[in-house]
């Protein structure tokens, strides 16, 4: 969020909130919501973070807060 022009910190938010709820939606009783940070090379400092909803051992969904090149 620091890096984005004020102007289009709003629509960040709205974004954000709105795949929050979207996931949340899906939530079922034992479902747990899981922090991941995926690296996407050894050492290149490029990675992918997020929270994915897990059910069981399955993905059930995930937003993507942050997606380095």
């Amino acid at each position: 969020m620091p890096t984005l022009p004020e102007a289009a910190r709003a629509g960040a938010m709205k974004w954000i909130d709105d795949e929050i709820a979207r996931v949340s939606g899906k939530r079922q009783s034992g479902d747990e919501l899981w922090h991941f940070r995926e690296e996407k090379c050894d050492h290149c400092q490029w990675y992918r973070e997020g929270y994915a909803l897990i059910r069981g051992c399955e993905i059930v969904d995930e937003i993507t807060i942050s997606d380095d090149m």
